[in-house]
């Protein structure tokens, strides 16, 4: 049975790990402290270096990475459909205007100019497809093959903490501090009018 957060929130290590406002998972589940609450926050919203940095409470992580791995899984195979779909469309359209050029051939018309840049311009977005399309299976592959891959290219791109005018430093391992000192801000300016 997994802990329920209105419990474990008023025990002592609850208080100090929403106080910290560290991203936390109980029950299956993913909260954040703010303001001394502790807010849901979905696995979608967050990139896969700031999911390893979740702490698991109660060991239900397993089952919010199977969830996010089972949905990404799912969004690749519906963008394969997609581009099979675009291809075939692309496809036909070449082979309507291959047979246009055969009947004309046959009936002694001359052959447009303009035909074969119809069919360059195919070819470049069927070329443009397949890119796309080995571009998805092979970012699967490699994060089914490796699954700390993310956590790898998060330490490569790790950027440098910011601080606020109030004084306030952006967490550390944030993907974009200076999105976060954005944000701060407005939060900080929208406080200061309140008082």
């Amino acid at each position: 049975m997994s802990m329920n957060i209105q419990h474990w929130a008023k025990t002592e290590e609850g208080v100090q790990v929403i106080d910290s406002q560290k991203l936390f998972c109980i029950g299956g589940s993913l909260w954040q402290g703010y303001q001394k609450l502790a807010l849901r926050v979905h696995d979608d919203q967050l990139s896969d270096d700031e999911m390893e940095q979740v702490r698991d409470v109660d060991d239900t992580m397993k089952k919010v990475w199977f969830v996010r791995r089972q949905r990404l899984e799912a969004r690749v195979s519906r963008k394969m459909d997609e581009y099979d779909t675009r291809r075939q469309s692309l496809r036909a359209q070449r082979n309507e205007i291959i047979q246009s050029i055969k009947n004309n051939a046959e009936l002694n018309i001359k052959r447009s100019p303009d035909d074969d840049a119809q069919l360059d311009r195919i070819d470049q977005r069927l070329g443009r497809l397949v890119d796309e399309a080995r571009s998805v299976q092979l970012k699967l592959a490699r994060e089914k093959e490796d699954p700390d891959t993310a956590a790898k290219e998060a330490e490569e791109r790790h950027l440098a903490p910011v601080q606020c005018v109030c004084g306030a430093i952006s967490p550390d391992g944030h993907k974009n501090p200076a999105k976060w000192l954005t944000g701060h801000s407005i939060h900080c300016k929208s406080r200061k009018k309140s008082v």
